[in-house]
């Protein structure tokens, strides 16, 4: 099998840009003062925190949320909100 060093390039842009046009994510979590909350991650340069506040905002609609964290880093861009229901 000979080394093709475009193939790689093309599978990275390729990866790149299925990160870029992904949407919003959350996962069910346990917060610092034991409320339940959810990890909302929005990564990649297609997403911003509007995308975390978007999806906080579905996840608690009918009561409203706190944001007890946020963290953003590394490259590609990672974001990541700790949000909670509202008290």
């Amino acid at each position: 099998m000979k080394f093709r060093p475009y193939a790689l390039t093309v599978s990275l842009c390729v990866l790149s840009l299925v990160q870029a046009a992904g949407c919003a994510t959350a996962s069910m979590t346990s917060t610092a003062d034991g409320r339940a909350g959810y990890d909302v991650h929005c990564n990649g340069a297609a997403l911003t925190w509007a995308a975390c506040t978007e999806k906080a905002g579905e996840l608690w609609e009918a009561h409203g949320y706190d944001v007890l964290e946020r963290h953003m880093w590394g490259f590609p861009l990672l974001r990541n909100m700790i949000v909670a229901c509202k008290q």
